[in-house]
C-alpha cells in the first residue's frame, strides 16, 4: 500500500499504458471495499482525491453550489478545521451568506441553538464530528436529524472520528462525510464521494493547500464523502 502511482486519471485507476494499471486498480478496489465496509456504504460511492483539504473543498463547494438556486445561506462553526472555514469564507465572496454558530462552554453545539440559526433559505451545513484540537465529539445524529427534517444538505468532517467513533452511514443522517486514511493507520492517501450530477472537479485552493488537482499522483488509502441523493 506504500507504492506511488502517477497518471492523469487516478480516480478511475487509469494511468495510460503504464503496466502498473492492473495492480493499481486491484489495490484501489481492495482499499475501497475495506473503507466501505467500515462505514456501511456502497464502495461505488467512493471517489479518490489528492487530500483531505480537497475532499472538504469538494463537499462544501459542490453541495452549496448545487443547492444555490434554492438558497445561499450556509452554516458552520469557527471551531472547524481551516479547510472548512476557509472554504466557507471563499463562498461568502461568491455571494453566499454564512452564519457561524458558537459552541457552548463545553465545546458542544446545542441542537436547539443550532436549529435557531437555520433559515428558510439554509441549504448547506458543515459540522466536524470530532474536533482535532479539543477532542469534543458533536452529536452528529441530532444535528443531522434537524437537517433532514428541513431538507438541508449536511456535511461532516470526520477525519478525527473514523476508527475511533462508530460511523454507520446506513443509519447516520449525513449526506457528505470526509475522512483521511492516515488518521486510522492508512497511508497518506485520500478519497471522496461526489455524485456526477454535481459537475464538480478537483480543487485545492483553500485550507492550507494550493492549486488545481486532477490527481496527478495517487497513493492508496483515504478521504471519503458519502452523498445522499437529494431533491433539487
Amino acid at each position: 500500500m506504500s507504492k506511488d502511482y502517477f497518471g492523469t486519471d487516478g480516480v478511475r485507476g487509469t494511468v495510460g499504458n503504464d503496466p502498473m494499471t492492473a495492480d493499481f486498480a486491484m489495490r484501489l478496489a481492495s482499499a475501497a471495499a475495506q473503507v466501505a465496509g467500515l462505514l456501511n456504504v456502497d464502495p461505488r460511492t467512493l471517489v479518490w482525491t489528492s487530500g483531505a483539504t480537497e475532499s472538504d473543498n469538494l463537499a462544501i463547494a459542490g453541495g452549496a453550489r448545487y443547492r444555490a438556486h434554492r438558497g445561499k445561506h450556509i452554516v458552520s462553526m469557527r471551531t472547524e478545521h481551516k479547510a472548512v472555514t476557509d472554504m466557507f469564507d471563499a463562498l461568502a465572496k461568491e455571494g453566499f451568506q454564512v452564519t457561524w454558530v458558537d459552541p457552548g462552554a463545553n465545546g458542544l453545539l446545542d441542537p436547539t441553538a443550532f436549529e435557531a440559526a437555520l433559515r428558510d433559505d439554509t441549504q448547506f451545513v458543515s459540522i466536524m464530528f470530532v474536533n482535532n484540537e479539543t477532542g469534543v465529539i458533536q452529536d452528529i445524529e441530532a444535528l443531522g436529524n434537524i437537517c433532514r427534517q428541513r431538507d438541508i444538505l449536511f456535511h461532516v468532517d470526520a477525519a478525527q472520528a473514523v476508527g475511533k467513533v462508530r460511523i454507520d452511514l446506513g443509519k447516520l443522517p449525513v449526506d457528505l462525510l470526509s475522512l483521511t486514511g492516515h488518521k486510522f493507520y492508512g497511508e497518506m492517501d485520500y478519497f471522496l464521494n461526489m455524485p456526477a450530477h454535481t459537475g464538480q472537479r478537483g480543487l485545492v485552493d483553500v485550507g492550507g493547500a494550493a492549486g488545481l488537482s486532477p490527481l496527478k499522483k495517487v497513493k492508496l488509502t483515504a478521504t471519503y464523502h458519502h452523498f445522499r441523493a437529494a431533491a433539487d
